[in-house]
């Protein structure tokens, strides 16, 4: 609740950047913090080398904070409920009981630190239980960059891990009666293809796809997508806006040159 976790976080990583810095060993590195796809709740700790030459080439290490998944309730971080609640008055009355609106970014925000593991877990599977998945992959990856769409949220907040967790949960369901939308024998390009027309017929805003949860995640003033997983609570679209998410929408042309 009120930002409790996410102070922890970033005094857990500046501790680390100090240790860091501090040690005589590691004199040669340089440390800076920036934010993880641009989220400024979520600041993160990017390791490089001072100098480079041919011998010692730049390579760069990013520090990102995780929890297991069974730190906090799901349920608590559906994208209807609220974690951020500003300071109340006692009510006068038994009825005055204050009302508070949703804080989606924040809940999935915080959500998504445990999903990490999880969802590499699902990456991992789905490539070794479909062939094209891989490459299906990298053709969505050079279509999102043609288009100037990536994870960061100043570039709509949807770029290849969104593309590539999305296939994932549509080997595994999203079709009718909850069957897979797509099939582990397509080849790449039908996979491709499946998921422009998807992204360009299903209405993400006004009717979400939810998997693994029977919980009701739409409000109906919404104008955000949701494809969310109520396993461990998080809409893995909760970085785009409505601008963003009608340009995925509307560029789904199939061509890559």
């Amino acid at each position: 609740m009120n930002y409790r976790y996410f102070y922890k976080r970033a005094y857990y990583i500046s501790v680390v950047a100090a240790g860091i810095t501090d040690s005589n060993d590691l004199k040669g590195l340089k440390v800076e913090y920036d934010y993880i796809n641009g989220n400024q709740l979520k600041p993160i700790l990017v390791i490089s080398r001072t100098e480079v030459n041919s011998e010692s080439p730049q390579c760069i290490v990013n520090i990102i904070p995780s929890v297991p998944p069974n730190v906090f309730p799901p349920a608590r971080l559906y994208p209807l409920k609220n974690c951020v609640r500003p300071q109340q008055t006692t009510p006068t009355e038994a009825t005055d009981k204050p009302t508070y609106k949703p804080t989606p970014f924040y809940n999935a925000s915080l959500a998504a630190d445990t999903t990490y593991f999880p969802y590499l877990a699902l990456l991992h599977s789905s490539a070794s239980t479909c062939a094209a998945f891989t490459n299906a992959c990298v053709l969505g990856r050079v279509w999102l960059q043609q288009r100037g769409f990536g994870g960061l949220v100043s570039k709509g907040g949807f770029g290849h891990f969104e593309w590539a967790i999305l296939m994932a949960f549509l080997l595994e369901g999203g079709g009718s009666k909850g069957h897979a939308l797509l099939a582990t024998g397509y080849s790449n390009y039908q996979m491709f293809k499946a998921m422009l027309q998807f992204l360009a017929e299903r209405d993400l805003v006004g009717t979400p796809l939810v998997l693994r949860t029977t919980e009701n995640v739409k409000n109906s003033a919404s104008k955000f997508p949701a494809v969310f997983d109520g396993k461990y609570g998080v809409n893995v679209l909760f970085k785009m806006t409505p601008w963003s998410y009608d340009l995925v929408s509307f560029a789904h042309e199939p061509s890559l040159e």
